[in-house]
């Protein structure tokens, strides 16, 4: 089952997303921040990645500003981030239907 909710009715303008470098990549040390971050209202979902980023964050918030305040105070400040970069999303086309695989077997 899935239900379609226009964001700015819940005074949701913008989304983004955070690309973020940590200074370790010990599993305890990125298992706690992505348990903390998952906790944060702003955050719809947590990627644990390979690349340039260890994380990518998207998160829905009012507006720049918010933006702003979010990043400097739940991402930048902890402890072992080296590196955040933000992207706003413009646009976006989801899919709420699962693929269906057939067995290899």
């Amino acid at each position: 089952m899935h239900a379609d909710v226009d964001p700015q009715a819940l005074g949701i303008g913008l989304e983004a997303l955070f690309m973020i470098e940590l200074a370790k990549h010990e599993r305890s040390t990125v298992d706690t921040f992505m348990d903390d971050i998952v906790e944060v209202p702003e955050v719809r979902s947590a990627f644990l990645v390979t690349g340039r980023y260890d994380l990518v964050v998207h998160v829905l918030v009012r507006d720049t500003r918010h933006l702003k305040d979010l990043a400097l105070d739940h991402f930048t400040n902890r402890p072992g981030v080296t590196r955040i970069e933000t992207s706003i999303i413009f646009d976006a086309r989801r899919r709420s239907a699962l693929p269906v695989f057939r067995s290899l077997d």
